[in-house]
C-alpha cells in the first residue's frame, strides 16, 4: 500500500489536507516456517498456530496465532521474526507471505510435593507425592502419576493429557484415582475430559465422571455424571505482573445404592489474581465456592464424597484435609514482598466458612474458619520451593504447623493441561 500528502489553500485562505491512500499488492499466507531447535514435533506446532494458509494476510491472524501457541503448556514462548515474501510470477496471483516463528518449548520430568506438620494430638505429619511428565514422547503430551498416605489412609491417581489427539478438534484428559480409609471406605473413579480454547488463556468444556464406592457397612454406590468446564489456568507468580485465574465447573450426578437412584448437583468456582503496588509489593487475593448437594432428603453424602478442606494449597492453618465438608466458601489474601523476579516472603490470612451436615444448610450449620501465617517462596531448580508457618484461631496454645510444598515448572505446566 502507498499514501500521499497533499496540502493546498482553499478560497478562505485555509489549508486543505488530503490523503491519497492506494491498496497494495494482495498477499496470502503460505505455510509456516518453524525452528529445528525444537521439541515438540513441527506438526504439532504448526496445528496449534492454526495459520489460515491461503487466506489474505492479516497481522492479527499472526497475533492469534501466537497466544494459540503460548497457552500450550508446552511452549514456553512464541514469536513471529521478519516476515519473507515470495512474490508471484503472475501478475494476476497474490505473492505470498511466509511467517518464521520463534518458538521456545520444553519437555521433561517433574517432582511436585507438600508436607504438612502439626504438633496437635492425632494429627501429625501428612503428605503427597507427584511425579509429572511432560512431552517427552514430543506431541504435547501430558502424564501424572500421584500418591499420599498418612497414618489409615492412602490415594493413588494417575492422569494424562493430549492435544487435539487423531484430529479431535480438541484435548482430551484421562484421570483415574483410587482412595483407602481404614475402617471406613474404598473408592475407584474415573474422569474423561474434552476441552477446546475459546479465548487468550481461556478454556471450556465437558467432564464425564463416575465412581465405585465401597463403604463399610453400607451398600455398594455407584455415581456418574457430567459437568460443565470454564477455565482459564494459573500462571507462575512474578514480581510486577499483573494476572488473573478463573474455572468454574457446575453439572449433576446420580447415585445408584440399594436399587435406589438419587440426583445431586455440584458448584466449583475459584477466581483470583495478583496485583503489583510497586517494584517488589504485590497483592494476591482469591475466592473459592465449593458446593455438593442431595436433591433427596433420603440421600447422605460419605466422606469420601464430600469436599476436602485445609492444608496446603486449601484452607492454610489447618491440617491436610481435615474437614470433608458439603459446602463451603473460603478466600486466601497475601501480601508480597519480592525478592528477584520470582522469590517473595509473603504474610497470608485465609478465611471463610463451611457446611457440613449434607440437607440443613443455613447460617446456625455454618462454621467460620480462619487461618493466618507467613512464609517464603523459593526459586529452586526447576520450581519453586514454599515453606509456611501456619495457625488457626481454634489452635490456642498448641504451636501451629508448617506447610511446606515444592512445585516444579514442568508439574505446573501438566497440572495446565489435565485439571
Amino acid at each position: 500500500a502507498s499514501c500521499a500528502l497533499a496540502i493546498k489553500k482553499d478560497s478562505t485562505g485555509g489549508l486543505e489536507i488530503a490523503f491519497d491512500i492506494a491498496a497494495g499488492d494482495s498477499a496470502i499466507f503460505g505455510p509456516v516456517l518453524l525452528p529445528d531447535s525444537t521439541v515438540t514435533r513441527k506438526r504439532i506446532l504448526a496445528r496449534d498456530a492454526a495459520l489460515p494458509i491461503g487466506k489474505p494476510f492479516s497481522a492479527a491472524a499472526i497475533r492469534r496465532s501466537i497466544s494459540r501457541l503460548e497457552q500450550r503448556p508446552y511452549v514456553v514462548s512464541a514469536n513471529a521474526i521478519s516476515l519473507l515474501t515470495r512474490r508471484s510470477s503472475d501478475p494476476k496471483l497474490p505473492d505470498t507471505i511466509l511467517v518464521p516463528f520463534d518458538i521456545r518449548d520444553r519437555s521433561g520430568m517433574g517432582i511436585d510435593g507438600a508436607i504438612g506438620y502439626s504438633s496437635a494430638a492425632g494429627e501429625g505429619l501428612t503428605g503427597n507425592l507427584e511425579l509429572s511428565v511432560l512431552n517427552i514422547f514430543h506431541v504435547g503430551e501430558a502424564l501424572a502419576v500421584s500418591y499420599r498416605g498418612e497414618k489409615g489412609y492412602q490415594a493413588a491417581s494417575f492422569s494424562s493429557g493430549l492435544p487435539r489427539p487423531f484430529g479431535f478438534p480438541c484435548d482430551i484428559a484421562l484421570s483415574v484415582a483410587m482412595e483407602l480409609k481404614a475402617n471406613d471406605h474404598g473408592s475407584v473413579s474415573g474422569e474423561l475430559d474434552f476441552l477446546v480454547p475459546v479465548a487468550d488463556r481461556l478454556q471450556t468444556g465437558l467432564a464425564i465422571h463416575g465412581e465405585e464406592l465401597e463403604i463399610v457397612n453400607s451398600p455398594r454406590t455407584s455415581i456418574y455424571g457430567v459437568d460443565l468446564l470454564l477455565r482459564k489456568p494459573l500462571v507462575k507468580p512474578q514480581r510486577k505482573l499483573f494476572y488473573s485465574d478463573f474455572a468454574l465447573r457446575a453439572g449433576s450426578s446420580a447415585a445408584s445404592k440399594a436399587g435406589k437412584t438419587y440426583p445431586r448437583f455440584d458448584v466449583d468456582i475459584h477466581t483470583g489474581g495478583q496485583i503489583p503496588a510497586s517494584k517488589v509489593i504485590a497483592f494476591y487475593f482469591c475466592g473459592y465456592a465449593q458446593m455438593i448437594r442431595p436433591v433427596s432428603q433420603q440421600d447422605t453424602l460419605s466422606s469420601s464424597e464430600k469436599i476436602k478442606l485445609g492444608g496446603f494449597g486449601s484452607l492454610r492453618g489447618y491440617s491436610q484435609d481435615q474437614f470433608a465438608v458439603s459446602a463451603a466458601g473460603w478466600t486466601q489474601s497475601e501480601l508480597r514482598l519480592f525478592f528477584g523476579q520470582y522469590g517473595h516472603f509473603f504474610i497470608f490470612a485465609d478465611g471463610g466458612s463451611a457446611v457440613f451436615d449434607d440437607q440443613t444448610w443455613n447460617a446456625k450449620t455454618a462454621i467460620g474458619l480462619f487461618g493466618y501465617g507467613a512464609g517464603i517462596r523459593i526459586p529452586v531448580y526447576g520450581g519453586i520451593l514454599s515453606v509456611a508457618y501456619a495457625r488457626n484461631w481454634h489452635d490456642g496454645k498448641t504451636p501451629g504447623r508448617i506447610h511446606a510444598g515444592i512445585t516444579s515448572e514442568i508439574a505446573s505446566a501438566v497440572a495446565a493441561m489435565i485439571r
